[in-house]
């Protein structure tokens, strides 16, 4: 069984016990969320595809951490001007563990 979801804009397909990284999300580590965005509900026989979104089904996930990615270098320079900018971020993320696919 798995399911395709969409969390902060990107898509995602989910298995029961499966850990994914997602955009950070406000909740606190160890909350359970509920997560309503599915597009596809995949069971062993069957599928359901949604027009746009199915409704009836759910998914709790439980909020492992908030982690911080890889650090992102920009480095501009104009040739020949003596003008250089170096800066850099590291992107926010939360870890997720899918614990049940409802329907």
């Amino acid at each position: 069984m798995f399911a395709i979801i969409s969390i902060g804009g990107k898509q995602y397909k989910v298995f029961p016990g499966s850990t994914i990284k997602v955009e950070r999300m406000v909740a606190d580590v160890d909350d359970v969320i509920t997560l309503d965005k599915v597009f596809l509900l995949f069971t062993g026989d069957s599928s359901v595809i949604g027009d746009p979104i199915l409704s009836d089904v759910s998914i709790k996930a439980r909020v492992l951490a908030h982690t911080l990615g890889d650090k992102v270098v920009i480095f501009k320079k104009r040739r020949r001007k003596n003008s250089r900018t170096k800066n850099g971020y590291r992107h926010k993320f939360t870890l997720l563990s899918i614990t049940e696919i409802s329907s």
